[in-house]
């Protein structure tokens, strides 16, 4: 078996290694939540033994990658970066208990979408099979654990819809438009028409933006959606002294952003920026 799919299948058993840290720290960081979080950590840490049982199987040619995989060890390993960024801001204690369970839905539910676990063959359809079997149907069951407490918890799901996209294989069309969490519209600004700048969800070279960060643990699409505060100038996160200086820099007025997007939504507010040209609302 070639190196590389090797690789892939030694990446999904370090993703379910680090899924499961990212559950202790949950356990951690949301002792009511204890028996949930520990019961999910102790069944990733079971699934990382048998993923390490399949690159076992693969070393002898008992386990291979499908051809039509279409995944890399690459885009896994991007993936385990990610769930490591979640467990730190975890650990920082930057991420609420609905943005904890949005994040760990979103995860089980894009390792169903990407068929991580269907991405492995075995000729003698034996035991290899069944751990493949096994493994896709424990991410199914954790995901309905997750939703179902979510819809306990906080209602429908199409109120907190997910945000994070891991080895998803079907990708969903992006939308027409790219708005930052602070209220600019990305898909005006040259970065990203230049694909320099994935826009600021996905850049992880913004680790530094406080908004973002914020946005991120508590699973918020804008600022639009925090009810801590009226005015989002209050926020010491939003209007700090970088966001003023950019604010005059740039002539932009980030809060009068947000505020609009309460008042008319999402959407509008990003077709009333593209019909100006401008990113942002202009500072008065």
């Amino acid at each position: 078996m070639g190196t590389q799919n090797l690789r892939i299948i030694e990446q999904l058993a370090a993703m379910e290694f680090a899924v499961g840290r990212l559950y202790r720290t949950y356990a951690e960081k949301f002792p009511e939540e204890r028996s949930l979080w520990e019961g999910l950590a102790e069944e990733e840490e079971q699934h990382h033994q048998w993923a390490n049982t399949l690159l076992e199987s693969a070393k002898v040619g008992k386990v291979k990658v499908r051809e039509d995989a279409g995944v890399s060890a690459q885009m896994i390993a991007q993936a385990i970066r990610e769930v490591e960024g979640h467990t730190s801001e975890a650990k920082a204690g930057s991420v609420s208990l609905r943005g904890a369970l949005m994040i760990a839905y979103s995860l089980e539910t894009s390792l169903i979408d990407g068929k991580a676990f269907s991405l492995l063959e075995s000729p003698s359809f034996g035991k290899n099979l069944s751990v493949c079997e096994e493994l896709a149907s424990a991410t199914s069951t954790h995901a309905l654990r997750l939703k179902m407490r979510i819809e306990d918890e906080f209602g429908s799901l199409e109120s907190a819809p997910p945000f994070y996209d891991v080895l998803a294989q079907d990708k969903k069309p992006k939308e027409e438009y790219v708005v930052a969490f602070c209220g600019l519209l990305c898909s005006l600004c040259r970065k990203y028409k230049d694909k320099k700048c994935p826009g600021c969800a996905e850049n992880e070279k913004a680790s530094w933006c406080k908004v973002r960060l914020c946005c991120l643990g508590n699973g918020y699409k804008t600022c639009a959606e925090c009810e801590k505060f009226a005015d989002p100038r209050e926020c010491r996160d939003f209007d700090n002294f970088i966001a003023r200086a950019f604010g005059m820099l740039f002539n932009s007025d980030r809060a009068e952003c947000i505020r609009q997007i309460k008042r008319i939504g999402l959407k509008e507010h990003a077709k009333k920026l593209t019909e100006s040209g401008n990113m942002t609302i202009p500072r008065r």
